[in-house]
């Protein structure tokens, strides 16, 4: 996966499986479960976020994010305690990109990332 464009795939993987995730049909032609895909999703948004870099933080990449944290939070099968090591992960990469924001004076005068860093 080339991380520099993390954020268009996260955008059409967020479509493909919210269509997945309600649609019955698909769900059984791809033998696969509402579970299977939570914990698939939960593990996507993982990996995201351990590839966040100052240079592929896009504004796709923080609505993509968006809309998976919104699809896990209210996710009956997502575990809480799961849930919460995914906001501990946002936080630490968060923390990286202030540290970053701090250190690289590119960065100082990056309207994009400094808005899409708001949204974060």
């Amino acid at each position: 996966m080339d991380i520099s464009v993390l954020g268009g795939y996260l955008d059409d993987a967020h479509d493909f499986v919210m269509k997945l995730y309600n649609d019955s049909e698909k769900r059984f032609a791809s033998m696969i479960t509402r579970t299977e895909i939570t914990q698939s999703v939960h593990f996507l948004v993982l990996s995201s976020i351990r590839k966040i870099r100052s240079f592929n933080f896009s504004e796709s990449l923080v609505t993509s994010l968006g809309g998976f944290l919104a699809f896990l939070s209210t996710n009956p099968r997502e575990s809480p305690i799961k849930f919460n090591f995914i906001i501990e992960s946002l936080k630490i990469a968060e923390e990286k990109l202030q540290l970053k924001f701090k250190n690289d004076p590119n960065l100082k005068d990056n309207e994009d990332f400094k808005e899409n860093f708001r949204k974060f």
